[in-house]
């Protein structure tokens, strides 16, 4: 960061050391004008030592300007701003189809349904869809459709394909008629079954996961995903951040599973993870080359 100051400061200390530029000149004290009308002169610092109170004066002032300076180099911390507005904020910017998404989370006060991405997650995949182009997509956890609505969308556009699992039959069945309500049915598969026994049989690679099932599971299943997940493939984690919220009673068992899963995250050797404050919070991790389990 160049020192805006920097110009002021050079003035300064040549005064402070009474080294004046040579075009700056003084009269002497009671110099008459010469016949072209010009004043003798002689270089600043000879006035500056002839005035010891000047000298005293510039010398402070330098060193205001140089401690103001180092208080601005050593200025790190970020403006802080308040989280809840911020993903306000944001949610407003996202696409209006995203939103107008939150409809199918609602599927009846005699189905329970956990809480879907939300849009700022729906659309956090779809971009890693895009940017990566994956042609084989898995989803833990349909519930819905919500996410595999917004997934299969993106996936369109690139010829690829998703497969999601959902363990509820109820929520498999209004998941379905929502997929086939946006036209997607062609694009997203749906598995009725525990995911745990599912994917011990499934064939892989998948260039993308996303994990948002039980969150109980999150930890068991990281192995077998990180064999499914091809090379350089991304596993994206939701509701990462529930160790650092504030849950009801019989919800804090997450909190303690999740420590457990972002700490196996760090520390796998095998993937390159990211934690992002988006929604309940997602992690994005990739998989290595030559990753081991």
């Amino acid at each position: 960061m160049a020192n805006p100051l920097i110009g002021v400061d050079k003035r300064l200390r040549a005064a402070a050391r009474w080294e004046s530029p040579p075009q700056r000149r003084c009269p002497p004290r009671g110099a008459r004008p010469t016949g072209d009308g010009a004043l003798p002169s002689r270089p600043a610092a000879a006035c500056i030592a002839r005035c010891p109170g000047v000298g005293m004066m510039m010398s402070t002032l330098r060193r205001r300007v140089e401690a103001l300076w180092r208080e601005r180099c050593m200025m790190t911390s970020r403006p802080s701003y308040d989280w809840h507005n911020a993903q306000e904020y944001i949610e407003a910017l996202l696409p209006e189809d995203l939103r107008d998404l939150e409809a199918v989370g609602k599927v009846g006060a005699n189905v329970p349904i956990q809480p879907t991405i939300g849009a700022g997650v729906a659309q956090l995949v779809d971009v890693l869809i895009l940017a990566a182009r994956p042609k084989r997509v898995l989803e833990i956890g349909t519930s819905a459709g919500y996410s595999a609505i917004a997934m299969g969308k993106a996936l369109r556009q690139i010829g690829g394909k998703l497969t999601t699992i959902e363990i509820d039959p109820r929520l498999a069945r209004a998941a379905g008629e929502n997929i086939r309500d946006a036209g997607l049915d062609t694009v997203v598969e749906i598995v009725i079954d525990d995911a745990n026994h599912v994917i011990d049989d499934m064939k892989g690679p998948f260039g993308l996961i996303l994990q948002d099932g039980s969150k109980d599971d999150y930890l068991q299943m990281l192995p077998r995903l990180m064999d499914l997940l091809e090379p350089y493939g991304m596993l994206v984690t939701d509701d990462v951040l529930l160790p650092v919220m504030d849950l009801p009673d019989e919800a804090r068992r997450y909190q303690y599973a999740l420590s457990l899963y972002n700490d196996a995250l760090q520390n796998h050797p095998g993937l390159q993870t990211v934690w992002l404050p988006v929604g309940d919070g997602v992690a994005v991790s990739v998989k290595a080359a030559r990753a081991e389990r």
